[in-house]
């Protein structure tokens, strides 16, 4: 996957997935897909995070609403749900790659009556980054 960097922060929960237009695309497609395993670049610094985890997991269940999650023993971002929850967030993944500003994020955090997250899901930011030249 190209330029995707996930960072997570144990006290807080809290995660942020950035990436370029093709990275945040390339997440939300397998996103819609319902499956989708990747490895990732582990280098740089979090700050202000305290980890960089290596890979992203998406999977589909049969039942249930979205669950983001990371598996700091496995330095693993987990995403799971039923497909018709998975297609929203999918849709959100989407819509920023695809229509968003380079610097623009989107939250992704559960609420009351949310309508795809589950409130067992982590706090998390999606953030449109600028491509860079390898």
């Amino acid at each position: 996957m190209t330029e995707l960097r996930v960072l997570y922060a144990p006290e807080t929960d809290e995660i942020k997935v950035s990436g370029d237009r093709d990275a945040l695309a390339e997440l939300g497609h397998a996103i819609d897909a319902g499956t989708g395993r990747f490895v990732l670049d582990q280098s740089g610094d979090p700050a202000p995070y305290d980890l960089v985890l290596g890979a992203v997991e998406i999977d589909t269940v049969p039942s249930g609403k979205v669950v983001v999650a990371s598996d700091v023993d496995r330095s693993t971002l987990t995403i799971s749900g039923e497909r018709s929850a998975l297609s929203l967030l999918a849709r959100n993944v989407l819509g920023l790659a695809e229509d968003g500003t380079v610097g623009e994020h989107a939250h992704i955090d559960y609420f009351p009556d949310h309508f795809y997250l589950s409130p067992d899901s982590a706090p998390a930011v999606l953030t449109l980054e600028s491509t860079t030249a390898g």
